[in-house]
């Protein structure tokens, strides 16, 4: 254009800046302005040229350079105009400087030099909400209906959207009213940020009304509307209504998005049901939407969380072949998934990969990887990661620190917890509740009460407020100690500073759950006299104290019965587990109470009595105490309670008459009442009628059947060799509306395995194919095992392919069927070359492992073989157990070398 004679009006060359400038390429921008047109003659820059030269600095964070251009804006005659100024102020807000760009405005409307227009409110509006500056916001829009230029709709959007994100949801809903008082038209995006609002508080029925009065202004609710009411649903595991709302979307010619998919899908996660996430995607996928990188995540997060890590880096690897990008949450969550299922030599490996291909890790992967090595035990690596982040500089903060220092109290190594505690400080970091709760809880277990108490009134004085979890912790230090009354003063003091905090509680509610706390606490002590047995790990939950227990003084009643309880261990005898639901009587007869505890309070009390196998008391309980006390209403989970008793103590009739009195306090027995008689029946060896109740189940549909009793009536008739009929029951199963899965149809293979009827089983892997029902890593294992005890090796190697082809890793136990097979044949060295192929593909090999390994050597007679695989295991930092030395002494003994097998004995 420079070439042209005559040179093209300035318009002309405005015209070619624009869209360079749309594209982002500001530099090429600017150099043209500064260094071509001004410097060439015959060419006279207008005021948009300048508009186009300070926008462009300022979208390059040079905003000092756009005001100094001001000068030579008014030295060629020309006054800035309102987009100029917007442009100015926009610049402000992009460099975090909002505080300049609102004395900019003020100024402005001051002198009124310049009148502002609706984008300029709408920019120093949308600025001021974009840095959570939403009060001053409003301040100003009230300042702007003063001008000239009132604000509109983008601009009332913009508030009501910020104070809704902010939680000020009532506020939002003031300025709603005022929009429509003032006649301001109120569109699609007001009425979505509202619905967002109130869902995310719960407030259904006002969000309800919400979204009806949108429909009869004649406003249409778009993808973002029904993506606001799908993730309120699936937030609140509400996933019929999710899917209801979807169909409703798509009948009003509303296409769901990625984003509406990826919602349900995270949903279903959240719920532990991956069938139905696959399903929805699948459903995305016909549709012709395509998966992005965080629709993947979202099933390897689901995946990882259900401990079905093969599945998990199945997607993991897919991703490259569709064409995406892992991210740092895509690693992220699959190294917290290796973790979980302790796989720490593929978790290196992972560790390694995503550095090659250019991931940088964050704090989040760093906070990962300690928090998976302690508690996998591989405490040195965690503490030699920790340094090399010091060293590297990277950003450590409390939650780093915490980990390490809960792990070491937990492995007894106070020393080394208090350095990393007392370091906080110089590091400019501050211990919060859970940081102070780890360490107290790691003193009070080793008996250091007055450091836990001083490091307590620390925590007092330091501002951090302690919280229930705290003085629990403190307390069932005290009750370890039989200091019964220092427990007691704890308590008192807990209660003042609760009162403060509730003062809207009801007392009999505070009452209530404080009666429980120091005798359920004792009790954890008592049953087992000894202090060891207490819970060894913290959760992020318990450690936060995560529910409110409000806490109030124990009657001297109450007192009196704990210190008779406690004389009975200090004479050397247990209390019964009875005496713990005693206690809860105590609580409602003598402390004061108008109402005895609720029934949930009383189940939570049985549960451990049965774990712990005391079924006749629990049954006694129930049946004896709770159904004549007066004032208790047993629920449906109670009676399942006692029905279960009945069943482990094989007494599955006395679980049938419970029904009687189930169905007199009008409730109906649902699918674990059922699942819980069907497996009393197959304990007692009752097959057959455990058999004809499923089927009477099916046949009269008077419930849903799941899948948990599927597994059970399966399971039981496995277990009892009952092969041929669960097969048959298989096909009955089919005809119902709750399909079989992955878990039955394994189950049945590894017994038809079992029971050597190997054909059977593969045709059941056949038809799982068929019927789109994903054979697992067990599935897998149960037929190699099969083939291998026929000698069937080339089926068992073709298998284990086909395993490999489907994106199924192979873990532990294949490598140990394998192991298994070739020492039985005495392929010992054979063994161990499929030992090294294993190891070479990140599976960690066992001490079963080894120990095949050793006695396949062994029964060949080569003891130093033998020795040789020992000292291996051992330096992979494996505890032999008493097998792997009972193999090398029976070889030794074999050999007649009875020196070295009594050296090992």
């Amino acid at each position: 254009m420079l070439q042209m004679r005559p040179l093209p009006p300035i318009s002309q060359f405005n015209k070619a800046l624009g869209p360079i400038t749309k594209m982002g390429h500001y530099d090429i921008s600017l150099s043209f302005i500064l260094n071509k047109l001004q410097q060439f003659q015959g060419i006279q820059v207008d005021l948009y040229t300048f508009n186009i030269a300070i926008n462009c600095y300022c979208r390059l964070n040079q905003v000092h350079f756009s005001f100094s251009l001001l000068g030579s804006l008014f030295k060629r005659g020309y006054t800035p105009d309102a987009t100029t100024i917007n442009t100015l102020i926009n610049g402000l807000i992009l460099e975090d400087k909002t505080p300049e760009a609102v004395e900019l405005f003020k100024k402005l409307i001051t002198t009124r030099e310049v009148e502002p227009d609706v984008n300029m409110y709408g920019t120093i509006v949308n600025g001021l909400c974009r840095t959570r500056n939403t009060i001053r916001a409003v301040s100003l829009l009230r300042m702007m209906e003063e001008g000239s230029g009132k604000p509109d709709t983008v601009v009332y959007n913009t508030i009501i959207d910020s104070l809704c994100k902010d939680r000020m949801v009532d506020d939002a809903v003031k300025l709603f009213t005022e929009m429509n008082e003032k006649g301001i038209f109120r569109d699609v995006v007001t009425y979505t940020s509202l619905i967002h609002g109130l869902c995310n508080f719960g407030r259904w029925e006002e969000a309800t009304e919400m979204l009806r009065e949108m429909l009869d202004s004649g406003i249409a609710p778009n993808v973002c509307t029904f993506n606001v009411l799908v993730d309120a649903c699936t937030k609140e595991e509400k996933m019929n209504k999710a899917e209801e709302v979807l169909e409703v979307m798509i009948q009003r010619g509303v296409d769901p998005d990625v984003v509406t998919y990826n919602t349900l899908m995270d949903g279903c996660c959240f719920q532990g049901h991956m069938d139905e996430a696959i399903r929805v995607f699948d459903t995305m996928v016909d549709r012709g939407l395509h998966p992005n990188i965080f629709s993947y995540n979202i099933l390897i997060n689901g995946y990882c969380k259900k401990m079905k890590i093969d599945e998990a880096m199945r997607l993991f690897r897919e991703l490259p072949r569709r064409g995406l990008k892992h991210n740092n949450g895509t690693f992220n969550t699959m190294l917290q998934g290796l973790f979980r299922s302790s796989r720490c030599g593929a978790v290196q490996k992972l560790f390694n990969e995503m550095q090659v291909v250019g991931i940088i890790p964050n704090s989040q992967t760093y906070g990962i990887l300690l928090d998976g090595l302690c508690k996998n035990e591989h405490i040195s690596e965690a503490l030699s990661l920790f340094h090399v982040m010091e060293r590297n500089g990277l950003d450590l903060d409390v939650v780093m620190y915490s980990i390490l220092i809960d792990t070491f109290c937990k492995d007894k190594k106070l020393n080394t917890a208090r350095a990393l505690f007392n370091n906080l400080s110089s590091k400019g970091l501050l211990p919060d509740v859970k940081t102070y709760n780890m360490m107290i809880h790691g003193l009070c277990k080793e008996g250091l009460l007055h450091e836990a108490k001083a490091l307590f009134v620390k925590m007092e004085q330091s501002g951090c407020s302690a919280n229930d979890f705290t003085y629990n912790t403190i307390i069932r230090g005290f009750i370890r100690q039989h200091k019964c009354y220092e427990a007691l003063i704890f308590v008192e003091e807990m209660v003042q500073r609760v009162q403060v905090r509730t003062e809207q509680k009801k007392v009999a509610e505070v009452q209530d759950e404080a009666q429980e706390l120091l005798v359920v606490d004792w009790f954890e002590f008592s049953k087992l006299n000894n202090a060891d047995q207490d819970s060894e790990g913290l959760s992020d939950e318990d450690c936060a104290g995560g529910g409110e227990r409000l806490k109030k003084p124990l009657s001297p009643d109450l007192v009196k019965e704990i210190y008779d309880m406690e004389l009975l261990v200090k004479d050397g005898r247990k209390p019964v587990p009875l005496q713990r639901v005693m206690i809860l009587e105590v609580t409602c007869s003598k402390c004061d109470l108008c109402l005895p505890p609720p029934i949930y309070q009383f189940n939570k009390a049985l549960g451990p009595i049965m774990k712990m196998g005391h079924y006749d008391i629990s049954r006694s309980l129930i049946l004896n105490k709770l159904l004549q006390f007066r004032g208790i209403q047993l629920n449906i989970y109670t009676f399942n309670i006692a029905i279960n008793r009945c069943c482990c103590l094989n007494q599955a009739h006395f679980g049938f008459s419970l029904l009687g009195s189930l169905f007199k306090c009008d409730y109906t027995p649902d699918a674990t009442t059922f699942t819980t008689l069907i497996n009393g029946l197959i304990l007692e060896d009752k097959t057959p009628e455990a058999v004809e109740l499923f089927k009477k189940l099916i046949t009269t549909k008077e419930i849903e059947l799941d899948l948990v009793m599927y597994g059970t009536i399966v399971n039981g008739l496995c277990r009892t060799g009952n092969t041929i009929r669960v097969v048959n029951l298989l096909r009955i199963i089919e005809e119902g509306s709750c399909k079989p899965d992955n878990v039955v149809y394994t189950t049945i293979i590894d017994n038809l395995c079992k029971d050597r009827m190997v054909d059977n089983a593969l045709k059941l892997l056949t038809e799982m194919d068929e019927k789109g029902i994903f054979p697992d890593v067990v599935t897998y294992n149960s037929l190699i095992h099969g083939l291998c005890n026929f000698g069937q090796w080339e089926e068992a190697t073709e298998m284990l392919r086909e395993m490999l082809d489907s994106g199924i890793a192979p873990n532990v136990r294949t490598s140990n069927v394998f192991v298994d097979a070739l020492t039985k044949e005495g392929k010992a060295k054979k063994a161990e070359g499929v030992l090294e192929v294993v190891i070479q593909r990140g599976v960690d090999p066992d001490v079963v492992t080894y120990n095949t390994l050793m006695n396949g050597y062994c029964l060949q007679g080569q003891m130093n073989e033998a020795i040789r695989v020992f000292d291996t295991m051992v330096d992979r930092g494996l505890h032999p157990n008493i097998f792997s030395y009972n193999i090398l002494i029976n070889g030794y003994c074999k050999k007649m070398k009875i020196d070295e097998a009594m050296h090992l004995f």
